[in-house]
């Protein structure tokens, strides 16, 4: 597996994380507020519940909704809303509330994968410890619409603990 090169979005979005972590393992889900703190990424932001499973989207940004062509406020993750990425997407969740750390990839769509999306998992705890809710930055290359006509995506890794070492020496 290759590993993308992070946008610089992507990297906003993990100093933000790593300012409201401080020294902890996993920011508390009380500090977040990106509207007031990090004003320029909401469109891109989606934040899920977790638990109790399924999953469940409870705030969707802007710039989601348009690529999307829908509202995914209020929707559970199963088969019948992401018909064969359900499994990947809780999966993937799952790695962030049980590692409790960062999960990035980016997706690329097209024959020649010219169509792309990254998109990082960013855990946050409540006062128990337990990682209820997981934001979620989704960032475009620029296209936009229904790729469900073209050849399945291909996923490639973010190494986002390197990434995480170079912000914290900055």
């Amino acid at each position: 597996m290759t590993r993308a090169p992070p946008t610089e979005s992507l990297r906003a979005l993990l100093r933000y994380w790593l300012q409201l972590r401080g020294d902890a393992r996993v920011p508390p889900r009380a500090k977040l507020d990106p509207v007031v703190d990090a004003p320029r990424l909401v469109a891109n932001l989606a934040l899920l519940r977790i638990d109790p499973a399924p999953p469940v989207f409870r705030v969707v940004g802007s710039d989601i909704v348009r690529w999307a062509k829908r509202d995914l406020t209020g929707r559970v993750i199963d088969e019948r809303s992401f018909p064969g990425e359900a499994a990947r997407m809780c999966k993937q969740l799952g790695f962030v509330a049980s590692e409790r750390r960062p999960l990035g990839f980016t997706v690329g769509y097209g024959p020649l994968r010219s169509i792309a999306r990254s998109v990082i998992g960013l855990p946050f705890a409540e006062p128990d410890g337990r990682v209820r809710d997981i934001l979620v930055g989704v960032f475009f290359d620029g296209h936009e619409g229904d790729f469900s006509d073209l050849p399945a995506p291909q996923t490639e890794e973010i190494d986002v603990v390197s990434l995480l070492r170079e912000l914290q020496r900055t």
